[in-house]
């Protein structure tokens, strides 16, 4: 009896381990880049994941990625903020090298402070400097050319003590 129980052990252990390579040679890995259109420089932190799943990465300093797929029938996501977001299909294919466009309309929609909004849903007051206004006051510290340009902003140098406007 206790021969047939250890025996049932084993046969169940075989079988889950040749499930498990079964499932494992199924996996692939693909690698590749992903470089911005026009100056053909490299996306470091870009979004690399497979469509339908939680299993992704991100770029590398030099847009470089590495990331195993479950299966040949899989489609990988790439996105960036302020870029189009991109799907590739990895049939037949172990290397994939994406170049992202500018999403012109995203642009406008997204606010950067110490998050990241919708413009439209952003509540109070928002106050922008452009180009234009730094143009203005020119110095070798970009801070130093806000000083003075949007209300109740406050710039201070390293000692927290506000530079007068």
């Amino acid at each position: 009896m206790l021969g047939n129980i250890v025996l049932a052990y084993l046969l169940l252990g075989l079988t889950l381990c040749s499930r498990a390579a079964g499932n494992a040679s199924q996996d692939k890995v693909v690698q590749g880049t992903v470089t911005e259109a026009g100056s053909n420089e490299p996306l470091a932190g870009a979004s690399v994941h497979v469509k339908g799943t939680t299993s992704g990465t991100t770029t590398d300093y030099a847009g470089r990625y590495l990331l195993t797929v479950p299966s040949e029938d899989a489609i990988l996501v790439f996105s960036y903020t302020g870029k189009k977001t991109e799907e590739r299909s990895v049939k037949g294919l172990s290397s994939i090298h994406i170049v992202m466009e500018n999403e012109d309309n995203l642009l406008s929609e997204v606010y950067v402070g110490y998050m990241m909004q919708r413009k439209a849903d952003v509540t109070g007051s928002i106050a922008m400097a452009t180009a234009a206004d730094i143009a203005k006051n020119p110095s070798a510290n970009a801070m130093k050319s806000l000083q003075g340009k949007l209300a109740g902003v406050h710039i201070t140098t390293n000692g927290a003590t506000p530079l007068k406007g």
